[in-house]
This record gives structure tokens, sequence and C-alpha cells, in this order.
């Protein structure tokens, strides 16, 4: 019953591993593919800033290449995130 119960150990362990091994690669993906869309965009502000940017500059008439900093000085107020894209 001993060697039975070390080797139940040893199984929940494995499954354990396993676990944070698949997490570590999902996380891993997701930091490559950030890495590949930040490249690619030219920006790490996440897409939702990119998106928000571009419909205040087409509102103001405005290039997104103008105001290249304004999705990171303006933000909503906790009232109005409905407003979020």
């Amino acid at each position: 019953t001993e060697l039975l119960a070390k080797v139940e150990r040893n199984r929940e362990a494995s499954t354990d591993a396993e676990y944070a091994q698949k997490a570590a690669r999902i996380a891993r993906d997701d930091a490559a593919k950030e890495l590949k869309r930040v490249e690619h965009v030219g920006s790490a502000l996440p897409e939702f800033a990119l998106i928000m940017r571009e419909q205040i500059c087409g509102a103001v008439g405005l290039d997104a290449a103008d105001l290249p900093y304004i999705a990171e000085l303006m933000d909503l107020k906790s009232d109005q995130t409905r407003w979020r894209t």
C-alpha cells in the first residue's frame, strides 16, 4: 500500500508538471504572437488603443501619424466605458 501511495503521488506530480509545461508553452506562444504584432504594427500599444487613435484622428481629420501618442494620453471616464471599442 505504501508503494501504491508513492506511485499515485508520482502520477499526480507528473500531471501537475505536464499542466505547468502546457501553461508555459501557451504563455510563450502568446508572447511570441504579441512580439510579432508589435514588430508588424510598430507599436507596443494594445490593439484597442491603436483603433481608438485611428478613430479619434479620423473624427478630427488628422492622420494618425500626426498624433503618435494620443492613445497613451487619453482615457475614458470610468462611467463611460461603454464607448470603448
